[in-house]
């Protein structure tokens, strides 16, 4: 998928998507037949941009959506779980995460290793977050790099910035400094060959992504793509970043209206567990 360089073609087809989710195919249609001469709208018919203005059609319809049964639920607030959507997201990973892993580690979610001190790392993270510095990112790589000793702590590690992601939830700056720092990590990882790391943390950063983007303002929203933008370009963690965070998009959304609906939990994790499987049949092929 292939992002636009310029900022007004770019403007052009986001607002668009918007309109065309908001207001159905119809809409499309009549942009169609009254822009069919403008080479502005040429990505309504196919070519470059094309991949990226249904993506956008289908985020913006997604959050859309996830407004509506924020708004519905606030109605009926006795139907839904007590426990948080957002944390229920991240339950359901943990669950579907248990569920790959061999049957007798099921029972039992594994405790970090004795050596990795996770309350250092979060005094590191609370450096950056406050202030995203080259020093502080330099200082969060290489805590990570340093402790990075075995598969075992990789999967700790970035689970833990999972978490702190969606802890920083209503803090899009401090979100969006973990994300300058996993960017960070990610390069260093390729140059260096840190398969462990990067795919520990490749499998959280699609969550960790649609939780930053969750209901962000257009400006926000831009800031994280330049970074998504990146690691297409470089290939930091997936051959293509853009279309793997959209899957997780989807599920993130999909688990969301589950729970904004009441659906049980572990159910939800399930489905969750069934569309990684999916994927990953589909990235092999």
């Amino acid at each position: 998928m292939i992002i636009p360089e310029d900022q007004d073609q770019r403007n052009i087809i986001d607002k668009l998507a918007n309109f065309v989710a908001r207001n159905g195919p119809q809409f499309e249609e009549l942009t169609k037949e009254k822009q069919r001469a403008n080479p502005k709208f040429q990505f309504l018919y196919g070519g470059d941009y094309h991949a990226y203005y249904k993506w956008k059609v289908h985020l913006e319809g997604q959050q859309i959506k996830a407004q509506e049964l924020q708004q519905n639920s606030a109605q009926g607030a006795e139907q839904v779980s007590a426990i948080p959507s957002w944390q229920q997201a991240v339950n359901a990973y943990q669950q579907s995460q248990a569920e790959l892993r061999p049957t007798a580690h099921i029972q039992a979610k594994p405790q970090p290793p004795s050596d990795l001190n996770l309350s250092e790392f979060d005094l590191s993270l609370g450096k950056l977050m406050d202030s995203c510095t080259k020093d502080n990112i330099q200082s969060g790589k290489s805590w990570i790099i340093n402790n990075a000793k075995s598969v075992h702590h990789c999967r700790h590690i970035a689970e833990h910035l999972l978490n702190k992601v969606v802890s920083e939830r209503n803090n899009f700056p401090h979100m969006l400094h973990i994300i300058y720092l996993i960017n960070d990590v990610g390069h260093h990882c390729s140059r260096k060959n840190l398969t462990d790391l990067q795919k520990s943390i490749g499998d959280v950063v699609g969550w960790i992504v649609g939780i930053t983007d969750h209901s962000q303002s257009d400006e926000n929203k831009e800031k994280l793509t330049k970074v998504l933008k990146i690691w297409e370009t470089n290939k930091v963690f997936l051959e293509d970043v853009m279309e793997v965070s959209m899957l997780y998009l989807m599920i993130f959304e999909t688990l969301f209206r589950m729970y904004s609906i009441g659906m049980n939990l572990r159910m939800a994790a399930s489905v969750d567990s069934i569309m990684r499987r999916l994927y990953d049949r589909i990235s092999v092929s």
